[in-house]
């Protein structure tokens, strides 16, 4: 008993090492409560390797789930975003457990491959649901009697005339909003000279700090963008309409102004090049 609690002691001091990265980004806590659960298995099977294996692995697990799974419990909505990444440091141990068990080369590459598919591929489809669910096909979500503003006046979304328009939702509070404005211009300038696509930003004007179109489109300028900057604020049903809970919140309209792609830049980057070459 003396030796798992030992244990457990360290499993739970590795599991407050890294969780605080989470705070800035849940992938590279990922990798790191990852990488600190394999060495910190392989040194305890090394350590205590007069004990009873099974007796190691528990005493480790307890000690990683001894605050996550509580949490999970009580909150699961409130940590469901991490949830994937949660499964990813269960796995590797799970991996290292294996590993060490049936010593296998194999079976090591296709845990690894299944780890790095989590922290990647699957965990941002995770993130993407999460953060701004799922369209529902059945049911057509137009726009078009909505009405946002440019520099002169508000105007009715019908009044943008493209096959394709893609709408960037933001604010100026929105840091991530920033660092992908990049992408962002990197995507007007492969498609303006395209009449048939409009790609377009929509500022969010907070009026607690009296903000305007204005304000968005100096936000803009200053860092050497010049994609096109429309403007609403926060109390525009349009956002009711369109479900919107984050920033930033891309949208992708047919020509009828339906809805037909709500997510982040990257995935709506991929489902514009598909719509165009459907």
């Amino acid at each position: 008993m003396k030796t798992f609690f030992k244990i457990f002691l360290y499993s739970f001091a590795t599991y407050i090492i890294f969780s605080p990265i989470r705070s800035v980004s849940f992938r590279w806590a990922t990798v790191a409560g990852s990488i600190l659960y394999v060495l910190l298995t392989l040194w305890m099977l090394k350590k205590y390797s007069n004990q009873k294996r099974r007796m190691i692995y528990g005493a480790i697990f307890t000690g990683m789930a001894f605050i996550e799974l509580p949490l999970r419990i009580v909150d699961f909505a409130g940590t469901e975003i991490s949830f994937i990444y949660c499964l990813c440091i269960l796995w590797a141990f799970i991996t290292t457990i294996l590993a060490y068990e049936y010593k296998n080369k194999i079976l090591i590459i296709i845990g690894c491959l299944i780890w790095l598919l989590g922290i990647t591929k699957v965990a941002d489809r995770w993130a993407e649901i999460y953060n701004y669910g799922k369209l529902n096909k059945e049911q057509t979500l137009n726009v078009a009697d909505y009405s946002i503003e440019d520099s002169n006046k508000k105007f009715k979304l019908k009044e943008l005339k493209g096959k394709y328009i893609v709408l960037y939702f933001w604010g100026s509070h929105c840091s991530s909003c920033f660092k992908s404005f990049p992408n962002l211009q990197k995507m007007h300038e492969k498609y303006k000279n395209d009449s048939t696509i409009i790609i377009a930003s929509v500022f969010l004007k907070n009026d607690r700090k009296d903000e305007d179109i204005k304000t968005g489109q100096k936000l803009i300028t200053d860092r050497g963008h010049d994609f096109t900057v429309f403007a609403t604020d926060y109390e525009n049903p349009l956002l009711d309409c369109i479900e919107f809970h984050v920033v930033p919140t891309i949208l992708i309209l047919d020509e009828y102004h339906n809805v037909i792609f709500r997510g982040s830049l990257n995935f709506a980057r991929t489902k514009l090049e598909e719509l165009l070459h459907d």
